[in-house]
């Protein structure tokens, strides 16, 4: 089953934004624009129009051509050669070659930046980077001549071209790399201003829109903006139930689908019996069942991936097995005697009710449970410490695959979710993965993610859309992208 026409639904602007500028709030911003560090939802979203990959994808969901005009494969999905774009210009100028192709996606591979992209593509390549250092290239990338370029992988990959669309594979002029301004070749040229603000300008057509990004580094300042004006739109913020507070603001809430989870995950150091997770998982699981009516930005899961990442046989499940408070209780309470046990949960995208609904749930269990609501920037230091019981978190899959969504799982990664062995997960995956045929690497998969979530490492909870407030008078279209584009669908909108 090709990922490649994974679709998901998004509503684009339909007022006229030709040639003026736009200003957007953002919760998150990078301090350094660096496509291979970039790791949040809008880090994503501010580089998409500044940069180009090898291919891209359409409103469809379809790969078509990026700075590679035309490809082919060999060798039985063995072997890609591009053929770029002989027209494509850098920024300073500078034409786009198989050079500057090769030394980019290398980069993106070294391994010190745990890229989860770049280490997928090093275990799909034939041979890869093993040392830090971007301007040795393995093999596996050949520079056939100045606009050719070709990838060698080990085994077929149903998923390379989309692996290969993702913006930690943005091309960067050669000569720039290593350097404090590396320079792209998209349709918008990017300008850090200060810690706290950028600006997007049109490359080649002077009557598309100018963005004025600004960091808003709390729900005060954003609130602040949303009075006075100033601003068009908020990507990041807002729980589900505030949309009447926005509305008084002549602003309202809408959610872009996206390909997103919002799961709790379980520190086994903390709750070792895996019985007792199971049913603290079925007690959060039934209790929390339909919270998602009040809440704009959440939908239900039953499972770790996304609809869509995997077969539909994936996503059929049993209901969960009901226990109610007062028997979990009578079998567990006495487990949480020792000691204090700390469950935290996202601030962002839930509603006044959820967080009301969870937290006297948990803390009725027993008063050494406390329940925190925190923001994710709170949460890193958390994550980090592995001193909770449970931790709630939102995560963005990298690209439209079931490995799209293994970072949180790696323990030995930069910034896994929960505590818990993903050993036996990881070394399954490995095996599935360079199955040639696409129907037994799905069957696979399928099998794998069954097993590991019947552990209860983790309460899967809700397939997660992304917050936008908006202007009232900003009219709304069905749009359909595949990729977080909310910046490419407003220039759409224009062209």
């Amino acid at each position: 089953m090709l990922k490649i026409f994974f679709i998901l639904s998004f509503s684009f602007f339909t007022f006229a934004v030709s040639g003026k500028t736009v200003e957007i709030g953002v919760s998150a911003m990078q301090e350094k624009i660096d496509p291979v560090k970039a790791w949040h939802y809008l880090h994503y979203e501010i580089l998409a129009p500044c940069i180009q990959t090898l291919v891209s994808v359409d409103p469809g969901g379809k790969i078509f051509s990026g700075a590679g005009r035309k490809w082919k494969v060999e060798s039985n999905g063995k072997k890609y050669t591009f053929f770029l774009d002989k027209k494509i210009k850098f920024h300073n100028g500078k034409p786009l070659t198989a050079a500057d192709v090769a030394f980019s996606i290398n980069r993106a591979m070294l391994p010190k930046h745990k890229s989860l992209v770049g280490d997928l593509l090093r275990k799909i390549l034939n041979d890869a980077p093993s040392v830090d250092d971007w301007t040795k290239l393995p093999k596996s990338i050949e520079i056939i001549d100045e606009h050719t370029i070709a990838f060698h992988l080990k085994t077929p990959y149903p998923s390379f071209l989309t692996l290969l669309s993702n913006p930690s594979f943005a091309i960067i002029d050669k000569s720039t790399i290593g350097t404090s301004n590396l320079v792209f070749s998209g349709d918008y040229r990017i300008m850090k201003e200060s810690p706290v603000k950028l600006s997007m300008l049109p490359v080649h057509d002077d009557s598309l829109p100018k963005f004025i990004v600004r960091l808003f580094r709390s729900d005060e300042e954003m609130l602040k903006s949303l009075h006075q004006g100033k601003v068009d739109y908020v990507l990041g913020f807002a729980r589900g139930s505030d949309f009447q507070k926005y509305t008084k603001l002549n602003y309202y809430l809408d959610g872009i689908v996206t390909m997103g989870n919002f799961h709790l995950y379980f520190n086994t150091n903390e709750l070792r019996n895996r019985d007792l997770r199971k049913d603290l998982s079925s007690l959060i699981k039934n209790e929390m069942h339909g919270i998602e009516e009040d809440n704009k930005l959440l939908l239900r899961s039953d499972t770790y991936l996304p609809k869509n990442m995997l077969h539909p046989d994936y996503y059929v499940r049993k209901p969960v097995e009901a226990i109610d408070l007062k028997k979990f209780k009578k079998k567990w309470a006495k487990n949480f005697n020792d000691k204090k046990y700390l469950f935290y949960f996202r601030a962002e995208y839930t509603s006044v009710e959820y967080q009301y609904r969870i937290k006297k749930l948990l803390e009725s269990i027993h008063a050494n449970i406390d329940v925190e609501f925190k923001y994710v920037k709170e949460l890193v230091s958390v994550i980090k410490s592995k001193k909770y019981a449970a931790i709630q978190m939102a995560y963005f899959g990298v690209i439209a695959d079931a490995d799209g969504f293994l970072g949180p799982l790696n323990q030995f990664g930069s910034f896994p979710y929960g505590v818990f062995n993903t050993e036996d997960l990881l070394q399954e995956l490995e095996k599935f993965r360079v199955l040639p045929d696409s129907l037994s690497r799905d069957r696979g998969y399928q099998e794998a993610f069954r097993r590991f979530e019947s552990n209860a490492y983790f309460v899967p909870m809700h397939d997660l859309y992304f917050p936008v407030i908006l202007k009232k008078e900003t009219k709304l279209s069905n749009y359909k992208f595949r990729f977080s584009n909310f910046f490419t669908a407003l220039i759409d909108g224009v062209r």
